[in-house]
């Protein structure tokens, strides 16, 4: 069979895939010959079995989609590298104790202990 798609590298060494049949091009975002042969490929095999292309949907998205309760690991990874940067770190710390700074002095002037309210009233007699 007739492959869809090929590819095109720019004279400033931008690889892109151009689809043979409407002559529409899409950057692969990528300079690296190898990775764009695997992106080609991958695109050439969509083309040949589109019936294969719904099933690995599902697959796809049923490794990226976890359970509510499970570990979210692409965020720990994420925090593990953003705490390694100290700007970083010391915002967010400031903004977190700034949030919960502002959440206590919001409890306490609304909703006055009653100890306090017992205290005052014991010491007026």
């Amino acid at each position: 069979m007739k492959q869809a798609f090929g590819l095109v590298r720019r004279p400033w060494g931008v690889f892109y895939l151009k689809n043979k049949i409407s002559g529409e091009q899409k950057s692969l975002k990528t300079s690296d010959k190898f990775e764009a042969q695997r992106i080609l490929q991958a695109h050439n095999e969509s083309e040949c079995q589109p019936h294969f292309n719904l099933s690995l949907a599902r697959v796809y998205l049923n490794g990226a989609d976890p359970a509510p309760n499970a570990p979210k690991w692409f965020a720990a990874v994420q925090m593990i590298r953003l705490a390694a940067d100290q700007d970083w770190l010391h915002k967010a710390t400031k903004e977190v104790s700034k949030y919960w700074r502002h959440k206590r002095e919001r409890c306490q002037t609304r909703l006055p202990s009653p100890r306090l309210g017992k205290m005052k009233t014991d010491e007026s007699n």
